[in-house]
């Protein structure tokens, strides 16, 4: 297929993406089988030693590379649960430092501390097993076959435990104002600020779509992308009404000299129109090579690196990279500036 075809099929797809384009509903999704019974196995106490833990943390705050260390000195095919039962305890050490009654709930695929009644959180914890079910159905192909451990949520009784909460994993001084976080430090997990939270699931499946995709190394912008298309199928656009910009607004804002802002990251961190655009660009950008081909979007998504905000394997897989196709929709110019890879990109292929 020639450059101009490709560009073609492209500039039709980002064209589409920019009228909403909505995917459709994944397939419901099979839940994956709890854990083989292993009554004929000696018990293990998973409990939290008081060597792995930080001295003095308002929160339990695992070692967790002390954790892994202990976990691999036994069989493999015990890896799993030993991992799970310790997270089990990290989790009812967490419900009683957050108080509020908040108790733990638990599925075969999902581990939840959550305030409030017990008929409530037995609710949430089904619905988290249903979008995380449709989340991989959606993501098929980009994820990794073995996830050690369980997609673990924190919801706080209340916002101020929420912020003491992140400070643990926040610098001095810091205070981020958010709806939700995923924390991708030890054993990765998600964290909520409140009971009314629980059911935010636009929020729940964004932060468990970066879960998913903790494994791979993306650049942000293919993250936060890639994230937004899997969120629209659990809640539609990722954007309210009135909210999704034109290409007129993009057209407007972006030139070779600020690009950098969307490879490098940093205009998802800057508030007001920059951060929207970032986003929104980032949404628009992976749905155009989605639609154009979603199989080899998948393998870009396994292969894409940082140091080159992706472009190496967008170029590898699609013969064509994200600047080659801002430059059709923008104009003329160096619309790879910024990335942060010093390599020079293999030639594309016509």
């Amino acid at each position: 297929m020639g450059s101009s075809s490709v560009f073609d099929d492209l500039r039709a797809a980002l064209a589409q993406a920019f009228r909403h384009f909505r995917p459709h509903p994944p397939r419901p999704h099979t839940a994956a089988a709890a854990a083989p019974d292993r009554h004929g196995e000696d018990a293990v106490d998973c409990s939290l030693r008081a060597e792995w833990l930080e001295p003095g943390s308002p929160f339990p705050l695992p070692d967790w590379n002390q954790v892994g260390t202990w976990i691999a000195s036994f069989p493999p095919a015990r890896h799993q649960d030993l991992w799970c039962g310790v997270t089990r305890q990290w989790a009812l050490g967490i419900a009683k430092a957050f108080g509020g009654g908040c108790n733990v709930f638990e599925t075969a695929q999902v581990l939840a501390v959550l305030p409030g009644d017990l008929g409530r959180g037995k609710r949430a914890v089904k619905h988290y097993d249903e979008v995380l079910a449709t989340l991989r159905a959606t993501l098929h192909g980009m994820l990794r076959a073995e996830y050690l451990g369980k997609c673990t949520l924190f919801i706080a009784p209340d916002q101020d435990t929420y912020y003491r909460y992140l400070s643990l994993y926040t610098a001095p001084g810091e205070h981020i104002q958010s709806g939700g976080v995923y924390l991708n430090r030890g054993n990765s997990h998600i964290a909520l600020p409140s009971p009314e939270s629980m059911f935010q699931t636009r929020v729940i499946a964004h932060e468990m779509c970066h879960d998913l995709l903790g494994h791979h190394r993306l650049p942000l912008w293919l993250n936060e992308g890639v994230t937004q298309i899997a969120e629209a199928a659990i809640a539609g656009r990722p954007f309210v009404e009135g909210q999704s910009k034109t290409i007129k607004e993009h057209r407007a804002f972006w030139t070779p000299d600020n690009i950098a802002l969307l490879w490098g990251g940093k205009g998802f961190d800057t508030p007001g129109e920059t951060a929207a655009l970032s986003y929104d660009l980032a949404y628009l950008i992976v749905q155009a090579f989605l639609a154009l081909d979603r199989a080899r979007m998948a393998a870009v998504v396994c292969r894409a690196e940082p140091a080159d905000a992706g472009f190496a394997a967008f170029r590898e897989i699609y013969h064509q990279t994200p600047a080659d196709l801002l430059e059709e929709m923008f104009g003329p110019g160096d619309w790879k500036n910024g990335y942060s890879g010093d390599a020079e990109l293999p030639p594309s292929a016509s």
